[in-house]
């Protein structure tokens, strides 16, 4: 029985290393997830952070298995299982 533990195993960490790959959130989850935090704001914070948003879009780092986004060396969103957080307080 324990002979047969390890390669079970084994398969299941390669299922959710693929899953995990697979639904890693692309660039654009990332930027509309950030909009829509950003959109739960003031109206006058929305449309400054809006605006220095398109001047500047946050850099995309994708590590295979969840992504994540920096602005101005802050992180601000972090991607995985097709699901994004994002952090506003980098936007202040």
């Amino acid at each position: 029985m324990q002979g047969k533990t390890l390669p079970a195993v084994i398969a299941v960490m390669l299922l959710v290393a693929i899953l995990l790959a697979a639904s890693n959130p692309k660039p654009e989850n990332h930027l509309s997830a950030i909009h829509a935090r950003l959109g739960e704001k003031d109206v006058v914070t929305n449309v400054i952070n809006r605006g220095l948003l398109a001047l500047e879009q946050p850099e995309y780092h994708s590590l295979v298995l969840f992504s994540f986004t920096k602005w101005h060396e802050r992180l601000t969103s972090v991607g995985v299982l097709g699901y994004v957080w994002v952090d506003v307080s980098a936007f202040k």
